[in-house]
């Protein structure tokens, strides 16, 4: 295997935290809208859940993700439902206020991303995705010693 040079490697580094950094910093006002984006988000593709389930599936403390949905409730976004299972329990549910938002940064996002790459020739943007997805998959995966790899 070769090792990449730690001058390469701390560059990709650097490259990739400015991107997010600009990238974010086009998107919103704030890390909170990046975190209550994130949590909607999320809450659309479970559908009604638990706090706990959703602060497990978006890999959040159950702290950090209450705080989300109280701001959410407040702003009309999520509303709680009684747990048909457990009636001491609720379950919170995106209302269509938070529909439309998520539609909206999704929109803001693509739009963002169109315009950053609109003078790129289309094999550009086709091998940065490439690129970006092996790059999410490599780091998701577990470290060579963890695969039995020495």
């Amino acid at each position: 295997m070769v090792q990449a040079t730690s001058w390469l490697t701390a560059g990709i580094a650097e490259d990739f935290g400015r991107a997010l950094h600009a990238f974010r910093a086009r998107l919103s006002t704030g890390a909170q809208e990046i975190g209550r984006g994130a949590v909607l988000h999320q809450l659309i593709g479970l559908g009604p859940s638990r706090p706990s389930e959703l602060a497990s599936c978006a890999h959040l403390d159950l702290s950090t993700v209450s705080r989300h949905l109280a701001a959410l409730e407040r702003d009309g976004l999520v509303a709680k439902l009684a747990d048909p299972a457990d009636g001491r329990a609720h379950l919170v549910t995106v209302t269509d206020s938070g529909k439309a938002h998520v539609a909206d940064f999704l929109a803001r996002r693509d739009a963002t991303v169109a315009q950053a790459t609109e003078r790129w020739t289309e094999s550009e943007r086709t091998e940065l995705g490439r690129l970006l997805r092996k790059f999410a998959a490599d780091l998701a995966a577990p470290s060579g010693a963890e695969r039995g790899k020495p």
